[in-house]
């Protein structure tokens, strides 16, 4: 089961003010044009506080006065999930919103929020199946659960392949897609101990202005909810297995902590490290796993951007994210560096990666955009 309650349990807001009703519904308002994590954060304190004082089935309108404009794909998928939550906990909910769409977050044309666009609520059966799975037009998504067999990752790496079909996408670019998609499902699946939602659209074609070239975005979202972070695994490996047993790598990321403890400030935390950690060649979290690990993702992506017209991509865990900057992502001596000194075991990332986020994600999520030149006719 995909846990979408997890994101309002570990997010602990509660609205002060009490709800206002509007035609015997409960009200939430939203009158600013940039929906991001603030909206996130307003939206769960307001659920959260229904969920608490109000009995189940009163009717809940989410009214946004502005044409709003979300800020990456990941907030209208977070937006998703509390919404699957409050219908799941049996609240009927209208949306009222008119979105302006952008390359990065075109998808949301194709998002189950949609179904909710209406003082129907006979939509809600259909929301709730869209959100589960849905391969229509130009968007594909799914649920992979944490028993699903490893065979799985095969299948949806084909279909992943076969469906940039649609945008035209040129062979090499969607094999990379696809393997970047499988694994990132598949590592969430292992090692998050949870189920892992993914989602990938597609845009029509867009033009830049004073250019007669086409650019289509292929905009990713890879999510797992679980308690467990990016860098529970390591961390535990790490610091509490004895300093004999760790060997070659292991034993220097080990010292590479030990020397990064002098760096860790407002802006680069002890949690950044051992997500950065994770993403090293040959270093895994698995415990019984001492000598394999790393995936070569990093190099999948780093190349991904090299051949975009522009890109934006980050990994969110807790509440700290990492920017995937292609600049600081090369490797030395089979390190990749995040730094401009591309030297991961003596300095520190640049601060121009890291993030702090107005709201925990319980899990891992990654946001990857990639605009590339299509020859579309």
């Amino acid at each position: 089961m995909y846990d979408v309650g997890l994101l309002l349990e570990t997010n602990e807001l509660v609205q002060r003010m009490p709800v206002r009703f509007l035609d015997g519904a409960l009200l939430f308002q939203y009158d600013k044009e940039t929906f991001d994590e603030y909206a996130i954060r307003s939206i769960i304190a307001f659920c959260n506080r229904v969920v608490r004082d109000y009995p189940i089935g009163i009717p809940i309108v989410f009214q946004f006065t502005e044409k709003i404009k979300f800020v990456n794909k990941l907030v209208f998928i977070l937006f998703e999930c509390v919404c699957k939550f409050m219908v799941s906990k049996g609240y009927p909910i209208t949306l009222r919103m008119l979105p302006t769409l952008q390359i990065n977050t075109h998808g949301f044309e194709s998002s189950p929020l949609n179904l909710l666009i209406s003082s129907k609520t006979t939509r809600t059966s259909r929301f709730e199946d869209k959100f589960e799975k849905d391969l229509f037009g130009r968007h594909y998504r799914g649920i992979l659960s944490e028993e699903a067999a490893k065979e799985n990752l095969s299948f949806i790496m084909g279909d992943v392949s076969t469906f940039q079909l649609i945008g035209n996408i040129a062979e090499d670019d969607r094999d990379m897609v696809a393997e970047v998609i499988a694994e990132l499902v598949g590592n969430a699946q292992e090692h998050g101990k949870s189920d892992c939602l993914y989602d990938f659209d597609i845009t029509p074609p867009y033009r830049k202005k004073g250019s007669d070239k086409k650019y289509r975005g292929l905009n990713i979202v890879i999510m797992n909810l679980s308690s467990k972070l990016l860098g529970t695994d390591l961390r535990q490996k790490l610091l509490e297995t004895k300093q004999n047993e760790l060997l070659g790598r292991y034993a220097q990321v080990l010292a590479a902590y030990t020397k990064h403890k002098d760096f860790w400030g407002e802006l680069y935390k002890e949690e950044d490290f051992f997500n950065i950690a994770t993403f090293q060649n040959k270093i895994s979290g698995r415990i019984e796993n001492s000598c394999t690990g790393g995936t070569g993702l990093t190099k999948l992506i780093h190349s991904l951007e090299e051949k975009s017209d522009s890109y934006s991509c980050f990994v969110q865990s807790g509440k700290r994210q990492i920017k995937f900057e292609h600049e600081f992502m090369n490797y030395k001596d089979n390190w990749i560096g995040f730094n401009r000194s591309i030297n991961f075991l003596m300095c520190p990332p640049s601060d121009e990666i890291l993030r702090e986020s107005r709201i925990y994600l319980p899990g891992t999520a990654y946001n990857l955009t990639f605009v590339m030149e299509t020859d579309d006719e």
